[in-house]
């Protein structure tokens, strides 16, 4: 292997390349962040302004925050305050001559005196720039989870403490009883299987399920996911693989929430957002206000966003949402049973207890370069397992076959290593204790995998 070969320490290689990994594989979020937050006025929509056939151009002096002016202004305004014991409006209306008779469909401005920045229109949410924030937090923690859980699953000693869902259910036993009642599935049940309940009252429940599912949706969105967060920040290992997944369904839940949304903006204009495109120029202020002096004015129109700019977030929201579920799926197996739990951000599904390698037998092979008996063929778990099969001499005639070897199975309670009763499988392969075990049901063989 090439870290071996250039001497880089055991483990670092796989440790850079799953931390490198991880940032990859939140990219997606950061992507949007940096998308909606820079807007400019490429994304708007200039052939259509907000008020056709009304469009006028606005022009305003803004005073304290709104804008910079300079001292003998500030100075000037405080002593006219002082003076009339009444404070002035913060947005002064100007009068500039070259906007004055144009609409927004027709006006000229200069280049250099264009604000780069997109101002929202007042009274109205800036959607774009809360769902960047909102993609920036969900993608910062996804990356602390992954990386978390794939540098714990390099160690030896580690990984042994990451949880799978059987685990879960004996150390949280109290927060999985509330989840299960709040989500209703359970009370629903009983309902249907009830004796003597009548049709209606069956095709009502029957019809209640879709409302059941978006409160499932809203309950795993606000509540399970910031408990989780939370019982993450206080158990970062043993959780790591839970928060990456309910995370990654936040993030799909999410990323589908903003497809529907902007599917609705490109349909109907009017919901969509408002951008003041603003430009500087020489103006005087209105007639009215003591304060008649040439002045900075800011001149602006209202745009939409354009249906360019809508198709592209509309292609972001879709790959969010695939790579959300994705990484969600990476994390099912592991869950199901620790011991086969494979690293999320390495794109090949490798179970971790493939590691180490050891060629057992190899009676007329070669090892390869850096190798011997003595020393693991490949300890690196973040790489390919059978990356130095190819360079044996005889390799073409090799076949590989992976046995599963049968060990002691513990409890998943802490600190208790007493034998376990065997599990039975359920619905997506994840196991459940049963109550009576069948020894005749078990047997001694050991499967082979081809």
């Amino acid at each position: 292997m090439w870290a071996r070969k250039v001497g880089v320490p055991p483990k670092w290689a796989s440790r850079v390349k799953v931390v490198a990994l991880s940032v990859f594989t939140a990219s997606i979020g950061i992507a949007m962040f940096n998308f909606m937050m820079n807007l400019s006025i490429g994304q708007l929509d200039l052939a259509k302004p907000r008020h056709e056939g009304d469009d006028k151009v606005y022009c305003f002096m803004a005073t304290g925050y709104r804008c910079d002016s300079d001292e003998k202004m500030q100075h000037f305004l405080v002593r006219l305050e002082h003076k009339h014991r009444r404070p002035f409006p913060d947005v002064l209306e100007c009068e500039v001559q070259d906007v004055q008779n144009t609409s927004c469909s027709r006006v000229h401005v200069p280049v250099a005196s264009i604000n780069g920045h997109m101002i929202p229109m007042a009274g109205r949410i800036d959607w774009l720039r809360w769902w960047a924030k909102l993609f920036l937090v969900l993608s910062l923690l996804l990356l602390l989870g992954i990386s978390t859980h794939d540098l714990a699953l390099l160690s030896v000693l580690k990984q042994e403490e990451i949880m799978d869902f059987r685990s879960l259910r004996w150390q949280f036993p109290i927060l999985r009883r509330a989840f299960s009642l709040l989500m209703g599935l359970a009370v629903c049940q009983r309902i249907l299987r009830r004796r003597g309940l009548g049709r209606c009252a069956k095709i009502l429940s029957r019809l209640g399920i879709p409302f059941l599912i978006v409160w499932n949706l809203g309950l795993a969105v606000l509540v399970l996911s910031p408990v989780c967060v939370a019982l993450f920040l206080m158990h970062p290992i043993r959780l790591s693989r839970a928060a990456v997944f309910v995370q990654s369904l936040v993030c799909a839940v999410y990323s589908l929430a903003f497809f529907i949304q902007f599917m609705v903006w490109s349909l109907h204009r009017h919901w969509r957002p408002w951008y003041a495109l603003t430009w500087l120029v020489r103006g005087t202020v209105a007639t009215e206000h003591p304060l008649a002096e040439k002045v900075d004015c800011l001149c602006g129109c209202e745009y939409s966003v354009s249906n360019h700019a809508l198709f592209q977030l509309i292609v972001i929201s879709i790959t969010g949402l695939v790579k959300s579920l994705t990484v969600a799926f990476r994390c099912i197996k592991g869950l199901r049973r620790s011991e086969w739990a494979n690293l999320i951000s390495v794109l090949f599904s490798v179970p971790i207890n493939v590691y180490p390698v050891t060629w057992a037998s190899l009676p007329d092979a070669q090892w390869p370069e850096m190798c011997h008996e003595d020393s693991e063929t490949q300890g690196e778990r973040a790489f390919d397992p059978f990356v130095l099969m190819d360079e044996q001499l005889n390799s073409k005639s090799l076949r590989l076959q992976l046995a599963a070897v049968q060990t002691s199975c513990g409890s998943p309670r802490a600190g208790d290593l007493t034998p376990r009763e065997a599990d039975m499988i359920g619905c997506c392969g994840f196991p459940y204790a049963r109550k009576r075990v069948d020894m005749a049901d078990s047997s001694p063989e050991t499967p082979m995998i081809d």
